[in-house]
């Protein structure tokens, strides 16, 4: 099977999908990694095919210091992230053409449409729990905060990949988030931490490249 990888974040989004990357070419799978050119050392550096993809993250956070407020989210300017979104969609089909199944990690919200033109599966890697939404069981204000969030996005961003969408005859999204996230995301933990969305599936992973459990 050959899967793309495709990562927008920093090298803690990059560095555990090498050691995915790693577990699946043991398996005989092909992978090919997608991100940006800061992270080309890395990925060959355990044997990864590698293809330069979308910005550097940090330049994002260097160029905008009091947009960063903490937290997992990176805050990026609506401008770039359109122009970032509609590459995903528009130029990565190419990039990642004969692909069987698509993985992302990070901001990848025009991914899940680039492997709809392509007719493949896709799969979001979560690294931590906070993305896949809250529950009941959480605070009122984080539910409040997360909520916010979420329509936000889909305020901003929803009819422009719609329009992205449209041109390739695709159907529209209803919500950002659930065409982010995709059908089953792998919540890459470790054990004893519970999946909160109701399709979400577990892959397990150490902290070492040689380790990985697939």
């Amino acid at each position: 099977m050959k899967i793309a990888c495709v990562i927008l974040g920093t090298r803690g989004d990059v560095q555990p999908m090498v050691a995915l990357a790693t577990g699946l070419m043991k398996k005989g799978h092909e992978v090919i990694f997608l991100c940006s050119i800061r992270n080309e050392q890395l990925a060959r550096a355990y044997d990864c095919q590698f293809v330069a993809f979308g910005p550097e993250i940090k330049k994002q956070v260097r160029e905008n210091p009091e947009k960063q407020k903490g937290g997992v989210a990176i805050q990026i300017p609506l401008k770039e992230g359109k122009k970032i979104i509609g590459d995903q969609i528009n130029l990565l089909p190419d990039k990642i053409k004969g692909a069987d199944l698509v993985l992302g990690a990070g901001i990848v919200m025009g991914v899940q449409t680039a492997a709809d033109i392509l007719q493949v599966p896709y799969r979001l890697v979560a690294f931590y729990p906070v993305i896949l939404g809250t529950t009941k069981d959480d605070p009122f204000k984080n539910r409040m905060m997360f909520g916010f969030g979420r329509k936000m996005v889909n305020l901003l961003m929803k009819g422009f990949i719609n329009k992205q969408r449209a041109n390739y005859g695709l159907p529209p999204i209803k919500d950002i988030w659930e065409h982010w996230m995709g059908e089953n995301v792998i919540l890459a933990c470790e054990q004893g931490i519970k999946s909160r969305p109701r399709r979400s599936i577990f892959y397990f992973y150490t902290n070492r490249f040689h380790d990985v459990a697939i």
